[in-house]
C-alpha cells in the first residue's frame, strides 16, 4: 500500500504540472517534494479516517458483516502500520507454514503489536485472535478483534472461556481463519516467557489442523525508539506440528514441547 501511494503521489503532481507547470518553476525542486509528501500524508491519512471509521461501525458482542470487507481492510492496513512505526520485520522458518490450510499459531507475547506483526508478515494467513477480556477497554482494538472473527476470552470465567475457545475451533473448522493465540494470556513485562494457559493444542486437535509454534523479538522495543529509530523485529517459525500429531499425540506432551522450542529460541 505504501508503494501504491508513492505511485498515486508521483501521478498527482504530474497532473498538476500538465495544467499548472511546476518542474520548469525555479522553485519547483522545493515545490515537488513538499507536494509528494503532502500528497503521502494525504493518502494516509484518509485510509486511517476510511478503517478507523469502518470500525466503527461493529458491536464485538454480535456478529460481524462483511467479513471479507475487513479482511482485505486488515490485508492493505497492518502491513502500512508496520511501515508507519518503522518495523523491519525479518522471518525465518516461513516454508514451516502450513499455507494449504488453516491451523494454530502459537508466540510469546510482550507487545499489543505482537498480532499486528504476525499479521502483516502473513496477511494471507487470515488470522483471527483469542485475546483477553481486558483488551475491551481499549479504543479500536476490540472493534479490530471482532472483525477478523476474533474473540475475548475472561481467564476467571471457565464458562467463557470455553465458549470463546468453541468460537475459534468453529473458524478452524469452518475454513474462515487460521487461529492466533497467546498462551502466557498477557504480556510479558520482562521478556521471559510465562506459563502457558491450556487450549491452544486442545483447539488445534479439535479442529483437526495443524499447529505452528513461533516467537516475536523486538516488539517491546518499537514505542520506545519509534519515531526517532527504526526496529528490527525477528519473527522465527520454529516448528509445525501436523494435525495427525495434533490429533493422535498427548496434549499436554504438545504443549510442553511448544514451550521447550520457544525457551530455547527465546535464549531462556
Amino acid at each position: 500500500m505504501v508503494y501504491a501511494y508513492m505511485t498515486l503521489s508521483a501521478v498527482l503532481i504530474v497532473v498538476i504540472d500538465r495544467f499548472h507547470p511546476i518542474f520548469k518553476n525555479v522553485n519547483g525542486i522545493w515545490i515537488v517534494p513538499l507536494l509528494f509528501i503532502a500528497f503521502m500524508v494525504g493518502f494516509i491519512l484518509l485510509h486511517a479516517i476510511v478503517f478507523i471509521g469502518s470500525l466503527m461501525f461493529i458491536n464485538p458482542d454480535k456478529p460481524v458483516k462483511c467479513e471479507r470487507y475487513y479482511k482485505g481492510l486488515a490485508k492493505v492496513t497492518l502491513p502500512l502500520v508496520a511501515w508507519l512505526l518503522r518495523m523491519k520485520i525479518k522471518v525465518s522458518g516461513e516454508e514451516l507454514l502450513p499455507y494449504n490450510r488453516r491451523f494454530v499459531i502459537v508466540a510469546n507475547h510482550t507487545s499489543i503489536l505482537d498480532p499486528v506483526i504476525l499479521m502483516a508478515a502473513f496477511p494471507q494467513c487470515e488470522f483471527a485472535f483469542l485475546a483477553k477480556e481486558e483488551t475491551r477497554k481499549m479504543p479500536v482494538v476490540p472493534q479490530f478483534i471482532a472483525s477478523q472473527g476474533g474473540a475475548f476470552v475472561d481467564r476467571e470465567n471457565t464458562r467463557s472461556g470455553a465458549k470463546s475457545l468453541i468460537k475459534m475451533i468453529n473458524l478452524l473448522k469452518d475454513d474462515k481463519a487460521s487461529v492466533g493465540i497467546f498462551p502466557e494470556g498477557t504480556r510479558s513485562k520482562t521478556g521471559e516467557l510465562l506459563p502457558f494457559k491450556p487450549g491452544a493444542v486442545r483447539a488445534a486437535a479439535k479442529a483437526g489442523v495443524p499447529f505452528t509454534v513461533c516467537t516475536i523479538k523486538g516488539a517491546a522495543k518499537v514505542f520506545k525508539r519509534f519515531p526517532l529509530k527504526s526496529t528490527k523485529i525477528k519473527l522465527d517459525i520454529l516448528k509445525t506440528f501436523s494435525a495427525e500429531e495434533v490429533t493422535n499425540g498427548d496434549k499436554d506432551t504438545l504443549e510442553n514441547t511448544a514451550r521447550e522450542i520457544m525457551l530455547e529460541s527465546l535464549g531462556q
